[in-house]
């Protein structure tokens, strides 16, 4: 059996910060003229200037962790050259190597190598959800592939999102105000 590829220290566990959790928790949704936002419920304090801080160095790490590094493209290279190998059904000559890798990196490109890897272990243990049991024999194509790396970076981008979100979230009556304002214009305009 090939050697595993080995990857740098980036996958790591993701978690919050407890009042990130708490901040979550108290949002609701408000809709006026068509247009839905969230908020933070009333009686419920907005971050400090020191949670703010915290929650910007959250965001600044979980856009690196998702984001390719510098030998990520090195990893990822390795990653399908495994990967072709471990699923090949016949002999490749080095020109189609070549040109399937150039598929698969184009497609990958935004992709950090430890997601792709984590994909590949799951596609090697059969556990892609929606994938036929037979299709495990054969390497994924770049778009299944891609799907897979998706699913293995979706809770880092919603952490991401609600972490963008409580930054810019108001309570009830700034946020409904936020919303009557551009309708109450748009409604000024028209009896015009």
């Amino acid at each position: 059996m090939g050697t595993m590829v080995a990857l740098p220290k980036r996958e790591t566990k993701l978690s919050l910060p407890g009042f990130a959790i708490r901040q979550l928790r108290y949002l609701g949704s408000v809709t006026v003229g068509g247009r839905t936002k969230k908020y933070l419920s009333a009686g419920i304090p907005g971050l400090t200037d020191d949670e703010r801080r915290q929650v910007e160095s959250k965001i600044t790490d979980i856009e690196g962790e998702i984001q390719p590094g510098g030998n990520d493209e090195d990893i990822k290279l390795a990653l399908l050259a495994e990967m072709m190998i471990a699923t090949a059904s016949a002999k490749l000559s080095e020109k189609q190597v070549e040109i399937k890798s150039a598929i698969y990196m184009e497609v990958l490109r935004d992709v950090p190598a430890w997601a792709m890897r984590r994909a590949l272990r799951k596609w090697y243990a059969g556990k892609i959800a929606g994938v036929a049991e037979d299709q495990f024999n054969w390497a994924p194509s770049s778009a299944l592939l891609l799907r897979a790396c998706d699913d293995e970076l979706r809770e880092h981008r919603e952490a991401l999102a609600d972490l963008k979100l409580l930054l810019d979230v108001k309570h009830i009556d700034e946020t409904i105000a936020e919303l009557e304002s551009p309708a109450k214009s748009n409604q000024q305009l028209r009896t015009l």
